[in-house]
Protein backbone atom coordinates (compact mmCIF):
# COMPACT_ATOMS: atom_id res chain seq x y z
CA UNK A 1 0.00 0.00 0.00
CA UNK A 2 1.21 3.48 -0.83
CA UNK A 3 1.30 6.09 1.91
CA UNK A 4 0.14 9.54 0.76
CA UNK A 5 2.63 12.34 1.21
CA UNK A 6 2.67 16.13 1.02
CA UNK A 7 3.16 17.29 -2.56
CA UNK A 8 1.85 14.08 -4.09
CA UNK A 9 -0.33 14.50 -7.18
CA UNK A 10 -2.95 11.99 -8.24
CA UNK A 11 -4.97 11.98 -11.46
CA UNK A 12 -8.26 10.09 -11.63
CA UNK A 13 -10.13 10.50 -14.94
CA UNK A 14 -10.75 14.28 -15.25
CA UNK A 15 -9.90 14.99 -11.61
CA UNK A 16 -6.56 16.18 -10.25
CA UNK A 17 -5.77 15.83 -6.56
CA UNK A 18 -2.83 17.48 -4.83
CA UNK A 19 -2.05 16.48 -1.26
CA UNK A 20 -1.17 19.73 0.49
CA UNK A 21 -0.49 18.31 3.94
CA UNK A 22 -0.10 14.94 5.56
CA UNK A 23 -0.08 14.90 9.34
CA UNK A 24 2.90 14.03 11.49
CA UNK A 25 3.34 13.83 15.20
CA UNK A 26 4.54 17.43 15.61
CA UNK A 27 1.13 18.75 16.71
CA UNK A 28 0.19 17.28 20.08
CA UNK A 29 -2.67 19.67 20.92
CA UNK A 30 -6.09 18.41 19.77
CA UNK A 31 -4.19 15.49 18.25
CA UNK A 32 -7.14 13.62 16.72
CA UNK A 33 -8.48 16.57 14.72
CA UNK A 34 -5.01 17.86 13.90
CA UNK A 35 -4.12 14.54 12.23
CA UNK A 36 -6.10 15.28 9.07
CA UNK A 37 -4.75 14.98 5.53
CA UNK A 38 -5.58 18.15 3.56
CA UNK A 39 -5.91 18.05 -0.21
CA UNK A 40 -7.02 20.15 -3.16
CA UNK A 41 -9.17 18.62 -5.87
CA UNK A 42 -9.45 20.26 -9.29
CA UNK A 43 -12.37 19.23 -11.47
CA UNK A 44 -13.89 21.05 -14.41
CA UNK A 45 -11.63 24.05 -13.83
CA UNK A 46 -12.84 24.49 -10.23
CA UNK A 47 -10.83 23.88 -7.08
CA UNK A 48 -12.20 22.31 -3.91
CA UNK A 49 -10.15 22.29 -0.71
CA UNK A 50 -10.85 19.42 1.68
CA UNK A 51 -9.89 20.19 5.28
CA UNK A 52 -11.34 17.19 7.10
CA UNK A 53 -11.26 17.82 10.84
CA UNK A 54 -8.23 20.16 10.79
CA UNK A 55 -7.96 22.24 13.94
CA UNK A 56 -6.49 25.70 14.51
CA UNK A 57 -2.97 24.36 15.04
CA UNK A 58 -2.99 22.32 11.83
CA UNK A 59 -4.35 25.29 9.90
CA UNK A 60 -1.57 27.49 11.30
CA UNK A 61 1.03 24.86 10.37
CA UNK A 62 -0.27 24.57 6.81
CA UNK A 63 -0.23 28.35 6.37
CA UNK A 64 3.37 28.46 7.65
CA UNK A 65 4.52 25.57 5.45
CA UNK A 66 2.91 26.73 2.21
CA UNK A 67 4.85 30.00 2.19
CA UNK A 68 2.46 31.63 -0.27
CA UNK A 69 -1.11 31.47 1.09
CA UNK A 70 -2.48 31.91 -2.45
CA UNK A 71 -1.79 28.18 -3.02
CA UNK A 72 -4.79 27.58 -0.75
CA UNK A 73 -7.14 29.64 -2.96
CA UNK A 74 -10.13 27.50 -3.91
CA UNK A 75 -13.60 27.97 -5.35
CA UNK A 76 -15.10 25.74 -2.65
CA UNK A 77 -13.99 24.55 0.76
CA UNK A 78 -15.12 21.68 2.92
CA UNK A 79 -15.41 23.41 6.27
CA UNK A 80 -12.93 22.15 8.86
CA UNK A 81 -14.31 20.15 11.79
CA UNK A 82 -17.98 20.54 10.82
CA UNK A 83 -17.52 24.32 10.59
CA UNK A 84 -16.71 24.84 14.26
CA UNK A 85 -13.44 24.73 16.20
CA UNK A 86 -11.57 24.09 12.97
CA UNK A 87 -9.06 26.35 11.23
CA UNK A 88 -8.96 30.07 12.00
CA UNK A 89 -10.51 32.91 10.02
CA UNK A 90 -7.17 33.89 8.44
CA UNK A 91 -6.95 30.40 6.90
CA UNK A 92 -10.40 30.78 5.32
CA UNK A 93 -9.40 34.27 4.15
CA UNK A 94 -6.50 32.70 2.24
CA UNK A 95 -8.90 30.19 0.66
CA UNK A 96 -11.42 32.94 -0.23
CA UNK A 97 -14.08 30.51 -1.50
CA UNK A 98 -17.34 31.32 -3.24
CA UNK A 99 -18.95 28.27 -1.65
CA UNK A 100 -18.72 26.13 1.47
CA UNK A 101 -19.48 22.47 2.13
CA UNK A 102 -20.67 22.05 5.70
CA UNK A 103 -20.79 18.45 6.99
CA UNK A 104 -23.02 19.81 9.71
CA UNK A 105 -26.31 18.54 11.16
CA UNK A 106 -29.10 21.01 11.97
CA UNK A 107 -28.41 21.29 15.73
CA UNK A 108 -24.79 22.23 15.04
CA UNK A 109 -25.61 24.58 12.13
CA UNK A 110 -28.04 26.42 14.41
CA UNK A 111 -25.81 26.11 17.51
CA UNK A 112 -28.84 24.69 19.29
CA UNK A 113 -28.42 23.05 22.69
CA UNK A 114 -32.07 21.98 22.52
CA UNK A 115 -33.26 25.35 23.78
CA UNK A 116 -33.43 27.20 20.43
CA UNK A 117 -31.18 28.95 17.94
CA UNK A 118 -27.67 29.91 19.15
CA UNK A 119 -27.97 28.57 22.70
CA UNK A 120 -24.82 26.41 22.79
CA UNK A 121 -21.12 27.21 22.88
CA UNK A 122 -20.25 25.88 19.42
CA UNK A 123 -18.69 28.39 17.03
CA UNK A 124 -20.79 27.54 13.99
CA UNK A 125 -22.68 30.84 13.92
CA UNK A 126 -19.42 32.78 14.30
CA UNK A 127 -17.84 30.83 11.42
CA UNK A 128 -20.92 31.48 9.26
CA UNK A 129 -20.29 35.18 9.92
CA UNK A 130 -16.64 34.83 8.88
CA UNK A 131 -17.69 33.24 5.61
CA UNK A 132 -20.17 36.05 4.92
CA UNK A 133 -17.41 38.62 5.54
CA UNK A 134 -15.09 36.72 3.20
CA UNK A 135 -17.77 36.69 0.50
CA UNK A 136 -18.73 33.02 0.35
CA UNK A 137 -22.32 33.16 -0.89
CA UNK A 138 -23.05 29.46 -1.52
CA UNK A 139 -23.58 27.11 1.42
CA UNK A 140 -24.18 23.40 1.03
CA UNK A 141 -25.16 22.09 4.45
CA UNK A 142 -25.51 18.39 5.30
CA UNK A 143 -28.75 19.02 7.21
CA UNK A 144 -30.40 19.80 3.84
CA UNK A 145 -29.69 16.32 2.43
CA UNK A 146 -28.16 15.60 -0.96
CA UNK A 147 -27.30 18.67 -2.99
CA UNK A 148 -25.61 19.27 -6.33
CA UNK A 149 -23.11 21.89 -7.35
CA UNK A 150 -23.01 22.70 -11.04
CA UNK A 151 -20.40 24.71 -12.92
Amino acid sequence: ALKPHTGQRIRIADMDIEILYTPNCEIQCNFVNNSTMVFMMTLGGKKILFLGDAGEEEGDRILALCGDPSVLKADYVQMAHHGQCGVKKDFYEAVAPVGCFWNTPKFLWENDAGLCYNTHGWKTIEVQGWMAEIGAAEHYVMMNGDQSVEW
